[in-house]
């Protein structure tokens, strides 16, 4: 596992709301901060939505990832139902979070824009960078909110513009298939690599827990 880039997303369970106001969002990236400087895992990008969010990330260590994860969402899963006095209703999100391995080529300038561009495809923006919440934001503004990696390959000089462009319909189709099906995204050739090295069996569960 550890080496590969991947697309890391979950949901709020029965489609509620996870932000309501700015604080909300806020206290969240507060919390991704935080735990990063428990578990110091590389993330390369990040958009947080009203109902769920995206993560662009790569892991240095075996079960890094997944560490990660547990402890962020039980922390803010814990204090959502604490400030909504909803302790004892039931889970906060959907599921164990889903991965998705990808390809470190254009696949991942592809996977990226989709994870940034959330925003602007549901409408709440008229420009991505717009979105308070997410990497793209950070890297305009010039924040460290979260601490971001390096990418594997560079950032084209004209990110920000290829963000808000109209994707193609091939790539917006390949992320959304990848996460539907629960597979690696990537050429051919490179997508079977990843699933046996993962075991990763097309349309079984999304992984939470890869072998290394």
């Amino acid at each position: 596992m550890r080496g590969l880039v991947f697309h890391v997303m979950n949901r709020a369970a029965k489609r509620v709301r996870l932000f309501d106001s700015e604080d909300d969002y806020l206290a969240f990236v507060r919390l991704i901060a935080q735990v990063q400087s428990v578990i110091p895992l590389p993330i390369l990008a990040y958009c947080v939505m009203p109902n769920h969010f995206h993560f662009i990330v790569r892991p240095s260590q075996d079960d890094e990832l997944s560490a990660f994860m547990h402890r962020m969402t039980s922390i803010h899963a814990r204090r959502w139902n604490v400030w909504r006095k909803t302790v004892g209703i039931g889970a906060v999100y959907q599921s164990r979070f889903k991965a998705f391995p990808v390809q470190t080529d254009h696949h991942f300038l592809v996977v990226c824009r989709y994870v940034e561009q959330n925003p602007l495809r549901a409408g709440l923006v008229s420009r991505a960078e717009d979105w308070d919440w997410s990497s793209l934001t950070d890297r305009c503004k010039k924040r460290e909110r979260v601490a971001l990696a390096s990418w594997p390959i560079p950032q084209p000089s004209d990110w920000v513009e290829f963000v808000n462009r109209v994707p193609g319909s091939a790539d917006l189709a390949g992320v959304r298939r990848s996460i539907r099906r629960g597979m690696p995204f990537g050429a051919t050739e490179w997508v079977s690599m990843a699933a046996d090295r993962l075991n990763i069996k097309e349309r079984g569960r999304p992984i939470g827990r890869p072998r290394s």
